[in-house]
């Protein structure tokens, strides 16, 4: 007797002087019991759901979809799947997923897409044309969409606080001058439009701002002593006093 153990699927063949038999290194199928112990060689081991081929009255096996997916079958995205006994292909896990400005859709029923989030709002303190500041670094901050997952101020969500789930700040640092900050609330589906805002910082002493401290800021800063105007409040503490006047001596140019 010879015998040759090969990957194919399980045969025999006989003749008057040797026999020959192929096996499969894969489970072969049959019946076992008290009585009877019955191995299903040949064509009735092709036929094996579950081994990854698709045989005769198989649609698919496993994963092999025979080169089907979701959207030969009328969707759009999502995952196919075999059902467990190789004769139909699974569509629970598709959908239709609605673009934006789109035509009809197709049939079957299809998830509604998250939308980019709405733009961040800027607290209108922080917008007032008239609103500037001596520090030399401010809180932004402001309300959010509740679909937003992030605040990016110029293109950074590093120092960005979620107080809670609709509103957003972020401590930034100021130049003297006007200074831009672009604020956009991003999602996974994008970004929002951009909200852009300028804050402006003037010199510590430049009442006037004409980029000079001189005889002039003087003669405002005296009209505003004792008071809590915030042009002769350099150092912020809400009172226009001798703190201030030494930061107005120390700029004087």
């Amino acid at each position: 007797m010879e015998t040759d153990f090969t990957s194919t699927h399980n045969t025999s063949t006989t003749t008057p002087t040797s026999y020959t038999i192929e096996g499969s290194l894969e489970p072969i199928t049959g019946s076992n019991s008290t009585s009877a112990f019955n191995i299903l060689s040949g064509s009735g081991f092709r036929y094996f759901c579950g081994d990854g081929w698709i045989d005769t009255g198989e649609t698919c096996d496993n994963n092999n979809l025979n080169g089907a997916d979701c959207t030969s079958q009328g969707f759009n995205s999502g995952t196919l799947t075999c059902n467990s006994t190789c004769t139909a292909l699974v569509t629970s896990a598709c959908a239709t997923v609605a673009s934006g400005g789109g035509g009809g859709g197709g049939g079957g029923s299809g998830s509604s897409s998250q939308e980019e989030p709405d733009a961040p709002e800027v607290d209108e303190t922080l917008t007032d044309e008239d609103f500037f500041t001596y520090d030399d670094e401010i809180i932004l901050y402001g309300t959010m969409d509740t679909d937003t997952e992030s605040i990016e101020v110029n293109e950074s969500s590093d120092d960005v606080e979620y107080p809670d789930d609709d509103s957003w700040s972020a401590t930034v640092a100021l130049e003297e001058g006007d200074n831009t900050f672009t604020i956009v609330a991003v999602n996974d589906d994008g970004e929002s439009e951009e909200v852009v805002i300028t804050i402006s910082r003037h010199i510590s002493g430049d009442i006037n701002n004409d980029g000079d401290v001189d005889d002039y800021d003087l003669s405002k800063l005296v009209r505003m002593w004792g008071g809590s105007n915030q042009d002769g409040d350099f150092n912020s503490d809400g009172i226009v006093d001798d703190y201030d006047f030494s930061i107005f001596v120390s700029r004087w140019s």
